[in-house]
């Protein structure tokens, strides 16, 4: 195990054996500190959006005395809802997008907006579950080339039907039609 402080302060101690209390908490306990993992519930430490599935107490020093570091480990959970969630768009059918022509929010009020490859689009949405409901409108109508215009509308006919979502981690979500197998199939990185 090791911990550092922005001053330079470092401890590396070999991983011991951990005990596990009770109320399922590892403990990893050495002379020089002690380290706490709880997997109950989500964390979040309050410097982010992001959660985590651990909750993580240091103690530095032979036994718990003193007060405890406090902090959040493990990958970064998937979000409870999409609300108030911002979304880059890397995927469209297999093919390859970027930048900031791709991409899609979700507010806390139930609306969502974004662009997929042209125009900026909007309008509310809801979330049961797994599964994302739009009513998506187009709010402005330049032309759009060929690939970018090709995008746009796949992602328009995507939202206008139930959609499947999916996590890969805390950082990818897909979302795929849920009627039509295949189905228009796009990713989406968290930012």
């Amino acid at each position: 195990m090791i911990w550092s402080d922005p001053d330079g302060t470092r401890i590396d101690v070999a991983r011991p054996r951990p005990v596990t209390g009770r109320n399922g908490v590892h403990v990893y306990r050495t002379p020089r500190m002690t380290v706490e993992i709880s997997h109950q519930g989500r964390c979040n430490h309050g410097m982010s959006d992001y959660e985590y599935p651990d909750t993580v107490r240091v103690f530095i020093g032979p036994g718990r005395g003193g007060r405890p570091l406090e902090g959040c480990g493990g990958g970064i959970l998937p979000p409870v809802t999409l609300a108030d969630t911002s979304w880059s768009i890397v995927d469209i059918d297999g093919a390859q997008v970027g930048g900031e022509e791709y991409e899609l929010q979700f507010d806390g009020e139930g609306r969502l907006s974004g662009r997929a490859g042209c125009n900026r689009f909007s309008g509310p949405y809801a979330q049961q579950g797994r599964f994302l409901t739009a009513g998506v409108t187009v709010t402005q109508a330049r032309p759009c080339p060929d690939a970018p215009g090709a995008h746009q509308r796949k992602v328009l006919q995507l939202l206008g039907g139930p959609v499947q979502i999916s996590f890969r981690g805390g950082m990818i979500m897909s979302l795929q039609e849920s009627r039509n197998v295949p189905g228009i199939f796009i990713t989406l990185r968290r930012q």
